[in-house]
């Protein structure tokens, strides 16, 4: 990856079709992903996003060791526990990658997650999903 600008580096394509495209397993493709967005978690603290941002988010399922089932040893449905929310907000200039947590993520927490990281009087352009919404 040495000498491609880091917003060039995902194409914006799925992690299927990336896995497709480089001849992997889709595991070893969202393995990757998952490296990518601890490794950068620490070198985030000082950006701050501002004017227009684009914000969306990707999950990726926990360890199988952790997926949490129902009583009757089915699997929780949706976004429920088992998955961890990865949030991406962009203006151009910078992308951030934060861990939103387990499950989907609330305003709130959403919130508290981005807003050191976004100047006061941005515009919001989203998905619509309710997390996402400005506060």
């Amino acid at each position: 990856m040495t000498g491609i600008p880091f917003k060039n580096r995902f194409r914006h394509v799925s992690i299927t079709a990336d896995s497709g495209h480089n001849k992997n397993a889709f595991t070893t493709s969202r393995y990757g992903l998952r490296k990518l967005f601890l490794t950068r978690e620490d070198s985030q603290k000082g950006i701050i996003l501002s004017g227009t941002v684009w914000r969306d988010e990707t999950y990726d399922t926990v360890r199988s060791e952790d997926i949490v089932y129902h009583e009757d040893g089915n699997k929780l449905r949706g976004l429920s526990r088992n998955p961890i929310g990865m949030g991406v907000a962009t203006d151009n200039s910078h992308t951030i990658f934060l861990v939103e947590g387990a499950g989907k993520p609330s305003q709130k927490k959403s919130y508290a997650i981005f807003k050191d990281h976004i100047a006061p009087g941005f515009t919001l352009i989203h998905d619509q999903e309710g997390a996402h919404t400005n506060r």
